[in-house]
């Protein structure tokens, strides 16, 4: 409904309102702070009709025009409604530049931290010297669609930002998923695969091929170091039932999440999600050979070791790795 509305809205006025942004940016923006800092704010716009690149340097004693500046570069046309400056038509800088490191090596910078918030728009390919560090910044999951208004998702992708900056400098450790730098699933993964010699060899020996571990490396979206193995098997877990990656996990949270979930056989829907995460949802739910549903078949039936079922296992290695490992280490949970 919100986005009907956000579409309705920008067709009849060419664009929406940015006024409510305009207010509170006024409401917001202190002047006597900005004029104490030392760095340098630099703003990237995109000019209409030609397209042109805009870079604007922000002036700390011209507070409206630098507050126009502001709203031209997240103005995202056609959806929001073009800034008027001096005679011409800006709007976001992304349609030209939308992570702009070149600009910033142009002002001299030695040392770049860059965040890619899946914003919509181009990219330059940049070329970094021997003499500029670059430090990458962004999530692996979606962030949703940035024309949907929704303050709790808001919050929840900065939430998803901080801890992914926290993980780069090395304060937590996970790719999906946040833990505690203590937890360690390497013993408990070295007892799974004892017992997994002996209850499926089939599956076993899935984990000696190359093929194997190209999947994996496919679904992880990470390389999947050999002394990780076992908290990473845990995010895929976690990341097929959909487990809130907004939660730094400790190894017992993190179990008791995956049997909640397990127990449920639910997702929670969200308000906020875009189109894609929708569908996403609904292929998972519902499409009988989805990957989540594959899991909680391949989990039900663990104890069940007949020949048709150690086939099918090995036709899915990846998630019925995934729900073998999950039964062990719940299964040990239980046991204390």
């Amino acid at each position: 409904n919100q986005a009907n509305s956000l579409v309705r809205e920008a067709v009849k006025s060419n664009g929406a309102s940015t006024e409510p942004l305009a207010k509170l940016l006024q409401k917001t923006f202190d002047q006597e702070k900005f004029s104490q800092t030392a760095c340098h704010l630099l703003i990237c716009t995109t000019r209409l009709p030609d397209f042109k690149e805009t870079v604007y340097a922000f002036d700390p004693s011209a507070v409206e025009e630098n507050l126009h500046w502001l709203l031209a570069s997240a103005s995202f046309y056609p959806a929001m409604q073009a800034q008027k400056i001096n005679d011409a038509y800006y709007i976001d800088g992304g349609y030209r530049n939308n992570l702009p490191i070149d600009v910033a090596l142009q002002q001299g910078a030695t040392e770049c931290i860059t965040v890619d918030v899946q914003g919509p728009g181009i990219n330059k390919r940049t070329v970094l010297t021997e003499e500029t560090a670059q430090l990458s910044l962004g999530s692996p999951w979606s962030l949703g669609s940035f024309l949907v208004f929704d303050a709790q998702r808001s919050l929840d992708n900065m939430t998803l930002g901080y801890l992914e900056t926290l993980k780069v400098f090395g304060k937590y450790q996970g790719h999906w998923y946040t833990f505690e730098k203590t937890v360690d699933f390497q013993p408990l993964w070295r007892g799974f695969l004892k017992e997994l010699r002996q209850t499926d060899p089939l599956l076993y020996q899935e984990l000696k091929k190359k093929e194997f571990w190209k999947k994996m490396r496919k679904f992880y979206q990470q390389d999947v170091p050999f002394e990780q193995w076992g908290r990473i098997l845990i995010e895929c877990s976690a990341k097929v039932l959909y487990l809130a990656p907004t939660v730094i996990y400790e190894q017992e949270t993190i179990l008791t999440a995956l049997a909640e979930k397990i127990a449920l056989k639910a997702v929670e829907e969200a308000d906020a999600w875009s189109i894609t995460e929708w569908l996403s949802y609904y292929r998972d739910r519902f499409f009988v050979l989805s990957e989540q549903n594959r899991f909680f078949f391949f989990y039900r039936t663990q104890q069940l070791n007949l020949p048709a079922l150690q086939q099918i296992r090995r036709r899915y290695p990846l998630t019925a790795l995934m729900a073998a490992y999950s039964h062990y280490l719940l299964k040990g949970a239980e046991n204390g």
